[in-house]
């Protein structure tokens, strides 16, 4: 896991009792254990390595940080911290809904495209017959009087791109840049 989040109020509250050094490890550990997945070999001269110290000096603050309930040894002999494993189910949660998501979005389009429907839906496209008069400039407002009240006698018209060509022109740049196709 590259990022967690961290809840500074709660870390000092939960860790007020332990001096420098304890905080130091048990944070450094925290973070070894996001970094391998919440999988960490209970190994003492591996863990005391990673964190330059002695292993006796590990020893001694791992055995406080357990005395503590900060940290735990499980029967498989993997060291874990509290809310980690939580924080990571969480995560990997969250990754599985949004990954359903751009499945079914992707689903739905390639669906729609067979279809010949609008692929994808116009909900961050712009449509100037949509826009909110505040948003649009002076010159499209007075054009747009101009055309609707016939004084405009060669009826210029604003031309766009017809959605099917946007929409494929589109479908094409996600395939190419998100999907390596």
């Amino acid at each position: 896991m590259k990022f967690y989040k961290h809840d500074p109020n709660a870390f000092l509250a939960g860790t007020g009792q332990l001096s420098l050094e304890e905080r130091g490890a048990y944070i450094t550990l925290i973070d070894m254990l996001y970094a391998n997945d919440d999988l960490l070999v209970d190994n003492d001269e591996a863990i005391a390595r990673a964190m330059n110290c002695q292993t006796r000096r590990w020893q001694r603050i791992k055995s406080r940080l357990m005395k503590l309930g900060k940290i735990r040894v499980d029967n498989d002999g993997l060291l874990h911290a509290n809310r980690v494993t939580e924080t990571i189910l969480e995560a990997n949660k969250f990754s599985f809904t949004q990954r359903s998501r751009v499945n079914k979005r992707w689903f739905n389009h390639q669906k729609a495209k067979e279809n010949n429907d609008d692929a994808i839906r116009d909900r961050n496209t712009s449509n100037t017959h949509t826009h909110n008069k505040t948003s649009t400039s002076l010159e499209v407002q007075q054009k747009e009087v101009a055309e609707n009240s016939g004084e405009n006698p060669k009826a210029e018209t604003s031309q766009s791109t017809p959605k099917s060509i946007a929409t494929g022109e589109l479908a094409a740049i996600i395939k190419q840049k998100w999907l390596g196709r």
